[in-house]
């Protein structure tokens, strides 16, 4: 995997964005902070879908798409 370490830091920061979610609810905070997070896990998950989609296909993975 190319990107492995990008790919990495992503997962990290919106696992720690989860975590400011579970934070923001717990101890009942506004909703434009709630907002902010989850649009930023929203973009997280666009990028880290782009660089799987960049990544080189093995040759099983492209057998497996032509069925």
């Amino acid at each position: 995997m190319v990107n492995r370490e990008i790919i990495r830091r992503k997962l990290e920061k919106l696992e720690s964005n989860l975590t400011k979610t579970d934070f923001i609810l717990k101890r009942s905070g506004n909703l434009d902070d709630f907002l902010q997070v989850t649009n930023e896990m929203k973009e997280l998950v666009k990028e880290l879908k782009a660089y799987i989609e960049y990544e080189p296909r093995s040759a099983n993975e492209m057998n497996s798409s032509a069925r």
